[in-house]
């Protein structure tokens, strides 16, 4: 049994690890392994993302992957946008491709993502834009894969845009009456230094 606040043994991590066990269920059996006399809530209980980082500290590979392969719009995607069908498709795709265990929703995704892109005669691609979100279109020489992925510069400059798209005018206008302010002070500061 470990001592308070302490890990358990790598090996014994290690197992629970390949056992598949989630991130909250390796810090309750860290918890349970580490109760003072047994006393529940006693013991050294990790958070989920402490657990995740001990995992990364031991050179595991990441339990969640980011599906950048599929989903390559990291950072870009507006929040109106981020609960998307595509999205969802599109991870249960790349969750596919990696090996990973699906479950029958997430079959059921892959299968209708198949059918919209390859299901009709053409084959489409899953493009995405901030200003009208997903959509496919017809696939072209220059796409690789099953999306269509945006130069790095186009999705610099929409992530730029996503913020400044973000503020209401009413905030705009708050904003450069605070710069304004700020400036003025700032020359009666050098003014008064002079």
């Amino acid at each position: 049994m470990p001592a308070p606040g302490h890990w358990p043994s790598e090996r014994k991590l290690l197992r629970m690890f390949h056992a598949g066990l989630t991130y909250d269920e390796i810090a309750e059996a860290v918890e349970r392994a580490s109760r003072i006399d047994g006393v529940p809530g006693s013991g050294f209980r990790p958070t989920r993302s402490g657990v995740a980082r001990k995992f990364e500290r031991l050179g595991f590979p990441p339990r969640n992957t980011a599906h950048t392969d599929l989903v390559p719009w990291r950072g870009c995607i507006r929040p109106e946008h981020a609960s998307s069908r595509w999205v969802h498709m599109l991870r249960a795709e790349s969750k596919k491709r990696a090996g990973k265990p699906l479950k029958d929703f997430e079959l059921s995704q892959v299968s209708l993502l198949h059918d919209l892109l390859f299901g009709r005669g053409a084959h489409l691609v899953v493009g995405y834009h901030p200003q009208v979100g997903f959509y496919t279109t017809d696939a072209t020489d220059d796409d690789e894969d099953i999306v269509r992925v945006p130069s790095a510069e186009e999705m610099e400059s929409w992530r730029e845009d996503r913020y400044a798209a973000d503020i209401s005018p009413e905030a705009r206008r708050v904003h450069a009456r605070e710069a304004m302010h700020l400036q003025a002070g700032k020359a009666l500061r050098a003014g008064e230094a002079s």
